[in-house]
């Protein structure tokens, strides 16, 4: 009597991993991390700016510092976006300008009268918390890079310094947060 044999199927499952395992990684993952890293960084610069705003709202001066300890709100906002990016962005963000303004919204009619990024309220306006609402205004300029930044002379990914922004070179954004202001008094200094 004659049998079949047929050959055992293993060792195939082994050959095609290599291969299929790069794919994974390169059509999946890498494009994931990237959009990760960039909504995270996103977010940390969003809530940094929130935080900046909510620090400057309790300050007693808009422009100028009482004391080494007592911050104005222009520049506890800035001090506060400096703990969260830097110069050279190499957490991934990059601050760029920081402005902060004192807004005063009417209740009763709802129109805004905007006030710095380096004068505050004039001394013959006056403060009138019956009628308006003061608040603080943070307004941020910043870089956020992507988590595979591409060379700038020409050679890197679609073309280098032209690049596509938010995939291989930093895309800018503009953040502005508000919030109320616990002492409208001292907006006039």
């Amino acid at each position: 009597m004659y049998r079949k044999r047929f050959r055992k199927k293993k060792g195939h499952s082994i050959a095609e991993l290599g291969p299929a395992i790069f794919l994974v990684l390169l059509i999946m993952v890498l494009p994931v991390a990237c959009l990760a890293s960039l909504g995270i960084r996103y977010t940390l610069m969003f809530y940094a700016v929130r935080q900046a705003a909510r620090e400057a709202s309790k300050c007693s001066q808009f422009i100028t510092d009482q004391s080494a300890y007592q911050l104005s709100a222009r520049n506890r906002a800035t001090q506060v976006l400096n703990l969260f990016s830097n110069g050279t962005g190499a957490n991934g963000l990059r601050l760029i300008a920081t402005n902060t303004y004192a807004d005063v919204i009417n209740i009763g009619t709802g129109a805004v009268t905007r006030y710095g990024p380096a004068t505050p309220i004039p001394a013959a306006v006056p403060i009138n918390t019956a009628t308006n609402v003061y608040n603080i205004t943070v307004q941020v300029d910043a870089e956020v890079r992507p988590l595979f930044e591409a060379a700038g002379n020409g050679a890197g990914w679609f073309g280098g310094a032209a690049g596509v922004p938010g995939l291989t070179r930093p895309f800018p954004v503009r953040i502005i947060c508000a919030n109320m202001c616990e002492k409208p008094s001292g907006l006039k200094n």
